[in-house]
């Protein structure tokens, strides 16, 4: 699996990081004297009430907009009619095949006493063995960690168990301490150490013989509907039945083991799952072209951020980043043809939240074919593309803390970085036009950082920069500890900082549509 997907991850903890120490960036250079496409073209820009209306089209769709998924199709169509309404040209969707897993069916009690829980995205998923029950091996021999049987799966089923004694392990250090035989059988309860890489905790307790673990959000707020990405490409399928539970809960399910055991008996208990995982053909990156100039060298500029969500409305994940590539679809397809040094290749990948499947698509339609892994970047011009960079735009959201597992709002915009390919021309301009990002108007900062040839992100944007295909890329993204949370609403979405971070976007693409070719190669 490549670098990118096992980093992307760890997206928050890295960003956040990233913002409290710094990013390195080198001063912003001025140039008073460039051509703005927001000052010449005023008037085609659309007001902070239409960008906020596809923020709430996609938001307001039924169902999660998950790959493949009812409301994910939805999305597609969404995405479709509005570039077809702008006039793009090519508009469609690339067909993907990705992982869908859903699960409405789960409970959970200790004891005797029903728990607020919540499923595990991607457990139970028995997906290690192939249709005839061998372990999946991969060329070398190694159990692989692909995913090979779909269908239905529940603790009902005839050969699993829905009653087990309950063991709290603390932490990933307990776990080495203790032997399989502890383990084996058992119900598993531990502290979830980071919310944003894959859970070692259950890991090690499946690995181990569990039949279920339960995770405890120590460090998250006051919720249990947390919905990560899926983590399972990292040390393979998650096989047993996962559930979340809130700091408050899991203290008392801690309560009512030590109870037991002060009693001279095991805490039990009962839980029930299932799930349907399934391979679907219906996902898919949905694209479309505004072609520049006809005198023009026919090449162009990629923009691009994801629609999938496994929330219920995705707002800042990623319906805010969805809003800033329609704006630009509207407010260039207003600019006449001729007045387009370049075109503009626009893309709402999905498969964000399932192993990036989409992603590799655009990359083998519009990119030069297949996906190159090797250890060299591949410089703009040696490959067979059309594409000389992409800009990537993800999450718009209002800042928040997690004090003492309370969700608070500090009433800022968050902070953005924008990873920059080191060409001197290109961070010249995303300087610039990102300077006036600040907060007099409370729109938020964004701090530029760049990126060689040998740095990987975590952003949607890495697979077509070094760890891929080498298009030198400009990723704007911000990360909040709500992201992936069922409270990832339209409230929190600052609409005052739409129409500025739009504004930024579209002169960078004006700007760079005028660049010589030359100056999209990087160091």
């Amino acid at each position: 699996m490549n670098l990118k997907k096992i980093l992307g991850i760890g997206l928050s903890s890295v960003l956040i990081t990233t913002m409290l120490f710094g990013c390195g960036a080198s001063g912003t250079n001025e140039s008073e004297n460039a051509e703005k496409a927001t000052e010449k073209y005023a008037e085609y820009m659309p007001e902070t009430e239409e960008i906020f209306s596809y923020v709430e089209g996609l938001a307001n769709l039924d169902g999660t907009r998950q790959s493949g998924a009812p409301g994910g199709i939805a999305a597609q169509n969404y995405i479709m009619d509005r570039f077809n309404e702008y006039g793009l040209e090519d508009v469609h969707v690339i067909p993907t095949e990705t992982d869908l897993w859903t699960c409405d069916d789960w409970s959970l009690s200790v004891q005797g006493q029903e728990i607020d829980s919540y499923r595990m995205y991607m457990s139970l998923f028995d997906g290690k063995y192939t249709e005839d029950g061998e372990l999946k091996k991969d060329v070398d021999g190694k159990v692989s960690k692909d995913k090979g049987v779909y269908g239905t799966f529940s603790t009902s089923d005839e050969g699993n168990v829905e009653d087990a004694e309950l063991l709290y392990v603390k932490n990933v250090n307990a776990f080495k301490k203790l032997n399989p035989d502890d383990v084996k059988g058992k119900m598993v309860v531990s502290n979830i150490a980071s919310l944003y890489s894959e859970p070692l905790e259950y890991y090690y307790a499946q690995s181990m013989g569990a039949v279920g673990f339960v995770g405890i959000l120590s460090e998250y707020f006051d919720s249990n509907k947390y919905n990560p990405e899926d983590m399972s490409y990292v040390n393979g399928s998650f096989e047993i039945p996962g559930y979340y539970v809130t700091k408050k809960d899991g203290d008392t399910i801690k309560s009512l083991i030590k109870d037991a055991k002060d009693s001279g008996e095991a805490a039990d208990a009962h839980f029930e799952m299932t799930v349907d995982a399934e391979r679907t053909d219906k996902a898919g990156a949905v694209v479309g072209i505004l072609p520049g100039s006809e005198d023009g060298d026919g090449k162009m500029i990629m923009m691009n951020s994801h629609y999938d969500a496994t929330t219920p409305e995705g707002a800042t994940q990623d319906a805010s980043g969805c809003s800033m590539v329609l704006s630009m679809a509207k407010f260039y397809s207003q600019i006449p043809q001729e007045d387009r040094a370049r075109g503009i290749l626009f893309v709402l990948n999905d498969t964000h939240s399932s192993d990036y499947d989409a992603h590799d698509n655009v990359a083998k339609e519009y990119l030069g074919g297949e996906w190159v892994d090797e250890e060299a970047c591949v410089i703009p011009g040696l490959k067979d593309t059309d594409v000389l960079a992409d800009i990537c735009v993800e999450h718009i959201s209002e800042e928040a803390t997690i004090e003492n597992n309370e969700l608070v709002m500090t009433g800022n915009v968050s902070q953005r970085v924008a990873y920059v390919a080191n060409a001197p021309a290109m961070v010249e301009i995303v300087e610039d036009e990102t300077a006036n990002l600040q907060d007099e108007e409370n729109t938020g900062t964004t701090e530029v950082q760049l990126i060689g040839k040998d740095d990987a992100i975590v952003t949607d944007a890495d697979l077509f920069w070094c760890d891929g295909y080498g298009i030198p890329v400009v990723s704007l993204i911000s990360a909040q500890p709500y992201m992936y949370d069922d409270c990832d609403t339209l409230e929190k979405l600052p609409q005052r900082a739409l129409k500025p971070v739009a504004e930024s976007l579209a002169n960078i693409i004006w700007r760079f549509m005028s660049l010589d070719e030359a100056d999209f190669e990087y160091e």
